[in-house]
């Protein structure tokens, strides 16, 4: 994940906060960065994303919640 933020350069378009963003960044935080199991890797990537690349924090906290969704699911089918 961290190559790919490193190395990814999103389209030139202005950014915009909305208030669900918050909403969801509380609730990744809660669910994955208290009682997830990977937790400290996904501290990790939210201090490094912050650090070094700021304006691609929105897609780390995406990729992380896609991350959970797909181990689960991959869980849940036995693989």
């Amino acid at each position: 994940m961290r190559t790919f933020l490193r190395e990814f350069h999103p389209p030139k378009a202005a950014a915009s906060f909305r208030w669900s963003d918050l909403r969801i960044l509380a609730h990744s935080s809660l669910r994955l960065g208290v009682f997830g199991r990977e937790r400290a890797h996904y501290w990790g990537l939210l201090l490094w994303t912050s650090c070094r690349r700021p304006a691609l924090l929105h897609l780390a906290v995406t990729s992380a919640i896609y991350g959970q969704h797909f181990r689960r699911t991959c869980e849940a089918l036995g693989l």
